[in-house]
C-alpha cells in the first residue's frame, strides 16, 4: 500500500560472505523532507526526519506506476480517495 518495498541485506563475514536477506516493514521508513524522493530509514536518534540508508546494504523497489514523487504512487492513497468517493 506504501508503494515501495525495502530489504535489508545482512552480510556473515568469515572465510565466505553470505548474505541474509530481511523484509522491512514500510512504517520504518520515511521520504526525504527536503527532495521526496530518498527513503530514510526512521531511528531513534532522528524520529521524524530519518536517516539515510547505507549503501550496499538496502534493495529498495519503487515500482514507477505512476509519473510524479513516489511518496504519492502507493496504492493506500487512491483507495482511500476512492472509499470517500463511494
Amino acid at each position: 500500500g506504501k508503494g515501495y518495498s525495502a530489504v535489508e541485506i545482512i552480510w556473515q563475514t568469515g572465510a565466505r560472505w553470505l548474505p541474509t536477506y530481511l523484509w522491512r516493514d514500510p512504517t520504518w521508513f520515511v521520504w526525504d523532507r527536503a527532495t521526496g524522493r530518498q527513503l530514510h530509514l526512521l531511528d531513534m536518534a532522528n524520529p521524524i526526519e530519518g536517516i539515510p540508508l547505507d549503501p550496499m546494504k538496502w534493495i529498495l523497489h519503487v515500482p514507477r506506476i505512476k509519473s510524479g514523487l513516489a511518496a504519492r504512487s502507493g496504492l493506500a492513497r487512491l483507495v482511500a480517495v476512492a472509499y470517500m468517493c463511494k
